[in-house]
């Protein structure tokens, strides 16, 4: 949507039917039957769109533009989040009244994702954000900053392998070096929650094979990992521990 607004392209029928998803997950714009391109000084024309996420301006008659498509994302997002249109009245009368009057529910989710949402059905095109700013606020969303005293770059998919050599050069004994320490100083600060299943794993049973139990639970309850994350980690953990570590936890 970026893309076509930068191209001042207006799609003029966003929907959630016309979001199309592949079977890798990726999805897709369609349905450009009624796609205009906005030029200078030009009315882009007749009064286009799906009933639930028109623009307050288009049933109006007003001139449509790249502010149009925003409002209509806004509305699929609201649907998205709550499983609802933000204009549901039955009757066309009603619905273009609540439409133009920019009246709706609350959503109620989380505060940002209201927020955005909010920024999105502004009644007047010029006070919404534009596709740019929806895009930057919702990254700001999904990865939120670090606090900067404490931010570690999360760590790559490759360490998995230094993880696994960690682990496999650790002797009977438990002794491990100056550097090793290091590292896992580093690591105690990092994202778990953004590693993946064999990463937990190797992190659990080196922790394990250290002795490491309360750094592991401490792990475990800080950072709250997702129960799949969780055996992950403990599958990996118990290879090296006498000790049943959900029984610990809880």
């Amino acid at each position: 949507i970026e893309f076509i607004h930068s191209l001042k392209i207006i799609h003029r029928d966003l929907k959630l039917e016309n979001f199309f998803v592949d079977e890798n997950e990726n999805i897709s714009l369609g349905d450009f039957g009624v796609a205009k391109q906005q030029l200078e000084g030009a009315s882009v024309g007749t009064m286009v769109g799906s009933y639930h996420t028109i623009a307050p301006e288009i049933i109006s008659a007003l001139p449509q533009s790249t502010k149009s498509d925003i409002w209509s994302l806004g509305c699929v997002f609201y649907l998205l989040m709550t499983g609802q249109h933000p204009f549901k009245a039955k009757n066309w009368l009603q619905l273009s009244k609540d439409i133009c009057k920019c009246l709706y529910e609350p959503p109620n989710t989380e505060p940002k994702i209201d927020l955005l949402i909010k920024n999105m059905l502004q009644l007047t095109p010029t006070d919404r954000f534009s596709a740019k700013q929806v895009v930057l606020q919702l990254q700001s969303i999904i990865f939120p900053e670090e606090p900067t005293s404490d931010f570690v770059e999360p760590i790559k998919l490759d360490k998995i392998t230094k993880l696994q050599k960690l682990c496999d050069s650790i002797d009977q004994t438990k002794q491990i070096s100056a550097e090793d320490v290091k590292f896992f100083h580093k690591m105690s600060f990092g994202a778990f929650n953004r590693w993946d299943s064999m990463q937990l794993y190797y992190l659990g049973k080196v922790l394990g094979k250290i002795g490491f139990i309360q750094l592991g639970l401490a792990i475990l309850h800080f950072l709250g990992f997702q129960t799949d994350q969780f055996l992950y980690f403990a599958t990996g953990f118990t290879v090296y521990c006498n000790f049943e570590p959900i029984r610990a936890f809880s």
